[in-house]
């Protein structure tokens, strides 16, 4: 696997794990601005299944497990590589 590949890997995994707490402050801040435009109470009701934080969690860690393992395979071979290249160049 490419090491840009894994770095992506890292990157996505990253922002996975991030969603379910920028999804909780988004609606929260939601609420909190029609609670004030309304005077009244608000009630949000999500769509998403309970199971959806754990599973972006878990999805998200392991994107980040793939993907730093590929990086620490992927970075040996192109060092040696471009060691050839360079002593035959």
């Amino acid at each position: 696997m490419k090491s840009s590949v894994a770095i992506a890997l890292i990157v996505c995994g990253t922002i996975l794990v991030a969603m379910p707490y920028i999804h909780n402050t988004i609606a929260m801040g939601q609420v909190t601005e029609t609670m004030a435009a309304l005077n009244k109470p608000v009630n949000l009701t999500a769509d998403m299944p309970k199971y959806a934080d754990t599973v972006c969690m878990l999805g998200g860690i392991a994107m980040i497990v793939v993907g730093a393992i590929a990086g620490l395979r992927c970075g040996k071979p192109d060092r040696l590589a471009s060691k050839a290249v360079e002593v035959t160049g």
